[in-house]
């Protein structure tokens, strides 16, 4: 036997003729048998039966079948495109915290230039005076080697720095080149 609720259809005749049918207890045809009524048929049936002998209800249940295949490929694609979306996100984020890092970088960069632009046009003004003194040139490039060690750079900075510091070392007659 099968796990489908049943439902009971009956035949009712009152006034000695068949006059109405009813189904779980619902008229579905004929009159109201005032009265009272004589139940003279009854059948235990399914909603399938029910179904089957109805073809517009046929058609019905084969458009919610459909119906309901349409929802569940839609709810199958909706997932797939929240995973996608979510890998966006991520994508993103992580776009954007790279964005950050990279504009703190160039932030820092452009201070440091700003700094050594700073230093050199003082060296160019301190050298075409000619009223500096060898003291007061020295310290200027040592202030532009701590500028350019001071991180954050290409590469190149640490070159230019080593570059000063040979030139600032003292020869063997004790003075700078």
């Amino acid at each position: 036997m099968s796990n489908e609720i049943r439902y009971e259809l009956e035949v009712v005749k009152w006034q000695g003729s068949i006059h109405c049918a009813y189904l779980n207890n619902l008229r579905i045809a004929g009159g109201k048998p005032w009265a009272g009524g004589q139940i003279v048929k009854k059948w235990s049936v399914t909603a399938r039966d029910v179904i089957q002998s109805i073809p517009e209800l046929q058609n019905l249940s084969k458009n919610y079948e459909t119906a309901q295949s349409e929802l569940a490929a839609l709810r199958e694609e909706l997932a797939k495109w929240q995973g996608i979306a979510g890998r966006r996100t991520a994508e993103r984020t992580e776009f954007m915290n790279e964005r950050d890092d990279l504009q703190q970088r160039l932030t820092a960069a452009e201070q440091r230039n700003s700094e050594l632009d700073g230093l050199y046009k003082c060296a160019i003004k301190m050298v075409t005076d000619h009223s500096v003194r060898a003291s007061e040139l020295e310290v200027l490039l040592m202030n532009t080697t701590e500028v350019l060690r001071s991180g954050g750079g290409y590469g190149w900075e640490d070159a230019q720095a080593d570059i000063i510091d040979a030139a600032l070392q003292p020869t063997e007659s004790g003075a700078s080149e």
